[in-house]
């Protein structure tokens, strides 16, 4: 379940975090197919939003690059649309996806030292427990 859904009730900056991990997370694991075929690859648009906002700019190059793979250039906010597309992906698609995976697994963002540095600056957004 994405993050909008998870955390409803979450401020903003929890929000991109949250989003900005479940990128990570899933390119460092299977790469940008993966990403769009979990439920996490809805939110493309909030972890767009948050690489931009933590300074990830190599990272949302390359997440932006990935959107051409769908029709218009941008993933769909439903799951199931997702899928269909990366489960139909031609080898140009496929290769363009591989290529991506191999520049972010470069890790030219160091994203966890961004997004601590970005809590540290905004530590007045997160709510307590």
């Amino acid at each position: 379940m994405f993050c909008a859904q998870r955390f409803k009730n979450w401020t903003e900056t929890e929000r991109l975090i949250c989003a900005i991990e479940d990128f990570e997370n899933e390119v460092m694991n299977g790469g940008f197919s993966q990403y769009y075929l979990y439920s996490v690859g809805v939110d493309w648009e909030i972890a767009q939003i948050g690489l931009e906002k933590i300074g990830a700019i190599k990272s949302k190059h390359l997440l932006e690059k990935s959107f051409s793979i769908f029709p218009q250039s941008k993933p769909s906010t439903i799951q199931e649309e997702n899928v269909n597309v990366v489960r139909n992906l031609s080898e140009e698609q496929r290769s363009l996806l591989n290529q991506l995976d191999d520049e972010f697994m470069g890790y030219e963002d160091n994203i966890g030292h961004l997004v601590i540095r970005f809590a540290e600056k905004n530590r007045s957004d997160f709510g307590t427990l």
